[in-house]
């Protein structure tokens, strides 16, 4: 339910659901790793993208972070695992450390390439990079990196135009189901 609210652009109202969770009633951000369960760490990366869309980036950060340690420690180069590192590398764009993001996200560009089933993440990653490149005035890496994107976008849907202009929501979309 969490999700679906945060989806909807409700986040306050995500947080609170999430904390009422009987499962999670008791859990602070840092029993979530001490757990060992990999469905923890999935609450922590929403828990994240909550507090990421409520502004508060630092603790975010701290959150998304932890939870990318902890599935790389138990998961391994996975599609997860890519996910996480996606999502860190987004907040440490939003926070303008872009030289941490793109280490993280070149990680995950050679890690979805290592999955049979890592195109979109690969994607993501490729235009996500695109768009820091470009803030930061590398314009020859940003079109080769957008070129690549598109490329593999119009792979994955076949042709279609279904998700219409560019953005990164549109490479999310892509996603079609949750690595939360």
């Amino acid at each position: 339910m969490s999700s679906l609210l945060l989806r909807m652009g409700k986040a306050d109202e995500a947080e609170e659901m999430l904390k009422r969770c009987p499962s999670l009633k008791d859990f602070t951000d840092d029993t979530f790793l001490k757990t060992g369960n990999p469905r923890f760490s999935g609450d922590m990366v929403l828990l994240a993208r909550i507090r990421e869309r409520l502004g508060r980036l630092e603790e975010a950060t701290g959150l998304a972070s932890k939870a990318l340690s902890f599935r790389q420690k138990l998961l391994g180069n996975r599609l997860k695992t890519c996910d996480s590192l996606y999502q860190v590398a987004s907040i440490f764009t939003k926070r303008g450390n872009f030289a941490s993001a793109i280490d993280l996200l070149n990680e995950c560009v050679t890690t979805s390439q290592s999955l049979p089933e890592g195109e979109v993440q690969l994607a993501r990653a490729w235009y996500k990079l695109h768009t820091i490149y470009a803030q930061v005035g590398k314009t020859k890496q940003s079109e080769e990196l957008r070129d690549k994107a598109k490329a593999l976008k119009r792979k994955i849907l076949k042709g279609s135009e279904r998700y219409g202009v560019e953005s990164e929501e549109s490479y999310d979309r892509l996603n079609l189901w949750m690595l939360w």
